[in-house]
């Protein structure tokens, strides 16, 4: 059981940091984050919202949670649809025979 969102809750991510030109970096495979990049601080606001701001800086940037949510599954079916299309790519050079290509899911956003 889920409990309700009533106060703020902040928390610091490990993975995730920003650079002064304002890019957001990920550790690479060899885990190399460029120097001077800071880290990114992400808020969970009981007003529905998701907010981000860079360690050390005012500025901050806020989402709507519904937002997010339409994102995440636009993503997930995207990668769905890569997932199955590489499939389809592989079974065909193999030989397989396969009636149709992987249709593209259609996600308002």
């Amino acid at each position: 059981m889920a409990t309700k969102l009533k106060k703020t809750v902040n928390r610091e991510l490990n993975r995730v940091k920003a650079t002064k030109q304002g890019r957001i970096e990920t550790p690479d495979k060899s885990g190399f984050i460029p120097m001077g990049a800071r880290e990114v601080i992400v808020s969970l606001q009981p007003s529905d919202a998701i907010e981000f701001r860079v360690k050390g800086t005012q500025r901050k940037y806020s989402v709507p949670l519904a937002t997010a949510m339409m994102l995440a599954q636009a993503m997930t079916f995207y990668d769905q649809y890569q997932e199955s299309l590489r499939l389809y790519t592989l079974q065909k050079s193999a030989g397989h025979k396969r009636k149709r290509r992987p249709k593209k899911t259609s996600h308002p956003i």
